[in-house]
């Protein structure tokens, strides 16, 4: 499947790669994304985390009780935002929950965006949460990208 391609998953992904820009800087851009994007009631806009919090939020929503097309893009912003959102105080909740909300087959892929960080988000005081959750969750098959990625690093 291909990605999105809103200037939002752009940023995502620019993330992934290695941009860790903050997530209180302003947006690159919001229009694909409109309707989440609104005004504080005295004329400020809303930091980039809390745009991004937002947004989150909806889709997360969206796995729960939205129709087939917006579960579907709702998995794709997801995927793209977990590690990012597990890292976070109040997105690693986000990420709980999405983890939480999704049928197994979205579990396992938003699972397989945390490979690659395991021993990151295992020593992280929000992403371990994440971590924890994916353990109880995902059927034990579906878990060997933890053991692999913990093989020799674990203290006695």
């Amino acid at each position: 499947s291909t990605a999105p391609s809103s200037p939002l998953a752009r940023d995502c992904r620019a993330r992934d790669a290695g941009d860790d820009e903050p997530w209180d800087s302003p947006p690159r851009s919001m229009e694909p994304l409109s309707p989440a994007y609104t005004r504080v009631s005295d004329g400020a806009q809303p930091s980039r985390r809390d745009t991004i919090m937002s947004i989150a939020l909806a889709h997360v929503k969206n796995l729960a009780r939205g129709s087939s097309r917006e579960r579907k893009r709702a998995i794709q912003w997801l995927s793209s935002s977990l590690w990012q959102l597990a890292k976070s105080p109040d997105g690693c909740r986000i990420a709980q929950d999405a983890l939480r909300s999704a049928t197994d087959g979205a579990q396992v892929r938003l699972a397989e965006r945390l490979r690659g960080h395991v021993l990151e988000g295992c020593t992280s005081p929000h992403a371990n949460h994440v971590f924890q959750r994916v353990a109880e969750d995902l059927p034990p098959q579906k878990l060997h990208f933890l053991v692999d990625e913990m093989v020799g690093h674990a203290e006695r």
